[in-house]
């Protein structure tokens, strides 16, 4: 593959003494670039410094979970794991995690329950998964580039946009 994007005309090669090995299913690839997507609520500092100190991490739950077919919250309540950071054990309770404190569990749930699970919910009450649009932005299929006759020549058409 050759580029030079400054100079597209000069961007090419020579190869001799060569041989074309072709596997359709291999060589086929897309780019796309999602838009519009929701972003997840980020943690709070204060909880996020906390969870670090302890060495855990707080692991969103699966959206597909909590999304209906219609691509917005089903109402279920979110369900958030954690992980130990030095083990990689996972917890569905801070409770579960072993030599945390009971006043550790405390505090850290209060942060969950007050400055971030709320962020959350509203986070799920404004989903409408059906409004994310998948733009295209590159597809590469060489069984489209390549075609022969005496020998090979490579085509790259682009479509223009307006």
């Amino acid at each position: 593959m050759a580029n030079n994007p400054s100079d597209p005309e000069s961007a090419s090669m020579e190869v001799s003494e060569t041989k074309l090995v072709n596997f359709a299913e291999k060589t086929k690839f897309d780019i796309s670039k999602v838009i519009k997507a929701p972003p997840l609520p980020g943690i709070p500092g204060l909880l996020s410094l906390e969870l670090r100190k302890n060495n855990l991490e707080l692991l969103s739950p699966d959206l597909s979970l909590l999304v209906g077919s219609d691509g917005t919250w089903n109402g279920n309540a979110p369900s958030f794991r954690f992980k130990n950071t030095v083990t990689g054990t996972e917890y569905s309770h801070l409770s579960e995690v072993p030599g945390l404190k009971e006043s550790t569990i405390r505090d850290l749930s209060f942060k969950m329950e007050t400055a971030f699970i709320p962020n959350f919910v509203s986070f799920l009450k404004t989903l409408n998964l059906q409004n994310i649009e998948v733009q295209n932005i590159f597809e590469l299929d060489p069984n489209q580039l390549l075609t022969v006759s005496e020998g090979y020549k490579v085509l790259l058409r682009r479509p223009l946009d307006g």
